[in-house]
């Protein structure tokens, strides 16, 4: 696990996690450091990261403890966030 590439949010709903890595799913924003190539396109789209098609940079996805050790090993990924539950504004 690449820990300097997770903020302080997701390092710690991880060691949580810890014990049973597949069981919680965690809603994590994925930053894209450069341009995904097509083989890192297809990882993106085999753990269902939406929004990171390449060019946008971002993505979204609800993904496992193992899930999010991979992406942090990936030289094209720039940094993973933890989600938090969004609220509607203006009411």
């Amino acid at each position: 696990m690449n820990w300097t590439k997770l903020d302080a949010a997701l390092a710690g709903a991880l060691e949580q996690t810890d014990q049973n890595r597949d069981a919680r799913r965690l809603p994590v924003f994925v930053q894209l450091d450069a341009e995904a190539s097509p083989p890192d396109r297809e990882t993106l789209f085999e753990l269902g990261v939406c929004g990171a098609d390449g060019q946008s940079g971002t993505g979204t996805a609800n993904l496992s403890h193992r899930e999010v050790e991979a992406l942090s090993e990936q030289p094209w990924v720039r940094r993973l966030v933890l989600s938090g539950q969004q609220r509607l504004t203006g009411r």
